[in-house]
């Protein structure tokens, strides 16, 4: 019984985690976006996220990306802002 409870806990997180990544994702995908930004914008939400202080996010930057697509160095640096300010703002 030990053992199910963690896990149960991490498929509920884990359940709760995806919605604002599909809410992102339909938002910018309703923009016309490319995918190269709403890759980049993706990954600059989650590192904006963990540097603001939430520890359930990873931050991640595909540095070999960010240096030669444009697209996604803009999706990463608009997502990183606008995350991080968000989460800064909600006091988190």
């Amino acid at each position: 019984m030990k053992r199910v409870i963690p896990v149960l806990v991490m498929v509920i997180l884990a359940g709760c985690a995806t919605k604002p990544v599909d809410q992102r994702l339909a938002q910018l995908q309703d923009q016309d976006q490319p995918p190269a930004y709403i890759n980049g914008y993706l990954s600059g939400c989650d590192s904006g996220t963990i540097v603001a202080g939430n520890p359930w996010y990873l931050f991640q930057k595909n540095e070999f990306l960010y240096k030669s697509d444009a697209k996604y160095a803009k999706g990463w640096n608009d997502g990183f802002q606008t995350c991080l300010s968000q989460k800064r703002a909600s006091g988190y």
